[in-house]
């Protein structure tokens, strides 16, 4: 699943790997900060209105149900994005609608706990619980995977899972990776665009232009999913041009902010090929 957060910024996580990281002690140690925190500045002014047990309870068992729907509904979503794991969710609108109802909840329960004289404004304290909510997430997200790093992560799921990391590379290859075009040698990470011309390939790098003649199918097959995108028969392009789509519809095209094509100012998106180009552009690039 791509999860945004309220920054925009996308963390790419399976069901497991969020299973994994609310199970993990480091996020269990966090969420008891939190919790202290909270029941330290009795944000709801439960305190003096109702016993401290029933205090202590209450904020657990809201915790417990915020965890326990944010748990069933990225199984939810994980089912509903198998096949599109790359459409993009939106964690404030999730978190907001789990909120919600743990809000109503926690007030149905507390009308059964406090004393008579309580008073408190639950709808003006709404919206700042909420974005304290929200910047409790991100920091959570940041903290836990710049801890772990999504590496570390599929270790720590794979093991839960009884499975071994593969080992090692005896021969681990060093140096840039590097594709044959024609009687040419090149660097992956040095790859703009290439650009079909009948029989021949006109091949963009960082420091030159070459014209070769090759079939610009051969070439991608050396190359990964995750180094470029083909938006159209006769195009590739490589993320290390920094592209950016543009969508009309049922039309797209794709910009090259970095380039001056003044001869073509655009590349052309198939409409065969949009639906795809899209995923790629929402699993690989940050917008």
């Amino acid at each position: 699943m791509r999860l945004v957060d309220m920054f925009g910024r996308a963390h790419r996580l399976s069901f497991v790997q969020i299973w994994t990281l609310l199970s993990n002690w480091r996020a269990i140690g966090l969420v008891c900060l939190v919790a202290v925190a909270i029941f330290g500045t009795n944000p709801h002014g439960y305190r003096g209105h109702m016993p401290l047990l029933y205090e202590v309870l209450i904020w657990q068992f809201g915790a417990g149900l915020l965890i326990l729907l944010k748990l069933l509904a990225f199984a939810c979503l994980s089912m509903l994005t198998f096949k599109r794991p790359t459409r993009r969710i939106y964690l404030p609108l999730l978190s907001s609608a789990e909120f919600t109802i743990v809000f109503l909840a926690m007030l149905w329960v507390q009308g059964r706990l406090v004393d008579d004289t309580y008073q408190f404004d639950h709808l003006a304290a709404f919206p700042f619980l909420l974005v304290t909510l929200l910047i409790v997430e991100v920091l959570f997200m940041r903290f836990l995977l710049s801890t772990y790093g999504i590496a570390g992560l599929q270790e720590e799921t794979d093991a839960a899972n009884g499975q071994q990391a593969p080992a090692p590379l005896s021969n681990p290859p060093t140096g840039p990776r590097l594709i044959e075009i024609g009687d040419r040698r090149i660097r992956v990470d040095n790859l703009r665009y290439i650009a079909s011309e009948e029989h021949y390939l006109r091949v963009v790098t960082k420091q030159e232009t070459i014209v070769q003649r090759a079939k610009l199918g051969d070439v991608i097959d050396q190359l990964h999913d995750s180094d470029g995108v083909r938006p159209h028969r006769s195009w590739w392009v490589c993320r290390h041009a920094c592209p950016r789509l543009t969508r009309d519809g049922a039309r797209g095209t794709i910009h090259l902010p970095d380039f001056d094509l003044s001869d073509l100012p655009t590349i052309p998106v198939a409409r065969s090929r949009l639906q795809q180009v899209q995923d790629w552009f929402d699993f690989h690039m940050d917008w």
